[in-house]
């Protein structure tokens, strides 16, 4: 089982603000966004070799309590690091593909973090 990267996704409370003030203060470009009815939900933002996610903290990600940070992984294999954390006897959550081209799983670490692991789907069509 091997990851090969990690990426933070951090709630906040107005995703257009922030995207302002990561691009003002460090350069940070829009590599990608989620829109739910013209209000701009998601972004993906890269500055060199740094990756951050902002999401609304208004986003519908079901009864999450701790939501202030979301470690989202980028596993080199995902089907392998799920079956491999399932035999360990976590708690993981099921492997799905989402709207936005990924094959993702999601568990919560001992403090109620939440961590998703994804991988791209080939031939995805990603908005």
């Amino acid at each position: 089982m091997t990851l090969a990267s990690m990426v933070p996704m951090v709630c906040v409370s107005d995703v257009g603000r922030s995207v302002a003030f990561y691009q003002q203060a460090f350069g940070f470009k829009v590599m990608n966004t989620y829109e739910v009815e013209g209000q701009l939900n998601w972004v993906f933002l890269q500055s060199d070799t740094v990756d951050l996610m902002l999401v609304s903290a208004e986003a519908p990600f079901g009864d999450r309590i701790h939501r202030d940070v979301i470690l989202y992984f980028y596993p080199l294999n995902i089907e392998e690091l799920h079956a491999s954390l399932q035999k360990k006897g976590f708690n993981v959550g099921e492997l799905s593909t989402t709207f936005y081209g990924m094959k993702e799983f999601r568990l919560e670490d001992p403090d109620g973090y939440e961590l998703c692991f994804g991988q791209e789907v080939m031939g995805a069509a990603v908005n």
